[in-house]
């Protein structure tokens, strides 16, 4: 298995050349499912690109804030394009490998984080305050469908 760690920083390398983003942790453990995790640093912006059992996931967020404050990329993209479709969610098959199933996960979401969040990545914020709107209300309609799911399991 190759190392998935290596595929992140490959894949959105225009984080350090274009944006002036350094990698501040990058790990791979094969023994783990082929987990991989790097986070990148800018002087503004912090990002966070995962490789959680063959599925990639992205978190962005202030710097200088925790990471558990951090936003899904999910979010920041919905603020700036409505409808845009972030996670495809690729898996292995017939037709592909399981590190061609991440590949191509990589390969969309890097084109997704640079062609709708390049106001971010230069360090531009003042979306910030829409962006946790958004997410509230997303995290808000969750927790409708999910208490109202309680609601009728309770019933039955």
């Amino acid at each position: 298995m190759n190392d998935r760690s290596e595929l992140i920083t490959t894949s959105f390398n225009y984080l350090v050349d274009t944006y002036g983003f350094t990698v501040k942790m990058k790990e791979f453990d094969p023994m783990s499912m082929g987990n991989a995790i790097v986070v990148y640093n800018s002087k503004y912006v912090s990002i966070e690109i995962v490789i959680d059992r063959g599925q990639v996931l992205i978190s962005i967020g202030k710097a200088d804030m925790p990471r558990n404050t951090w936003f899904d990329i999910t979010d920041v993209v919905s603020f700036f394009a409505q409808d845009i479709v972030v996670y495809e969610f690729i898996e292995k098959n017939k037709e592909r490998t399981q590190e061609q199933a991440v590949m191509m996960q990589l390969d969309h979401l890097s084109i997704i984080l640079q062609k709708y969040c390049s106001p971010i990545l230069g360090g531009n914020l003042n979306s910030f305050p829409n962006i946790e709107r958004i997410e509230k209300n997303r995290q808000n309609e969750m927790l409708k469908k999910f208490t109202r799911g309680e609601k009728n399991n309770k019933r039955n």
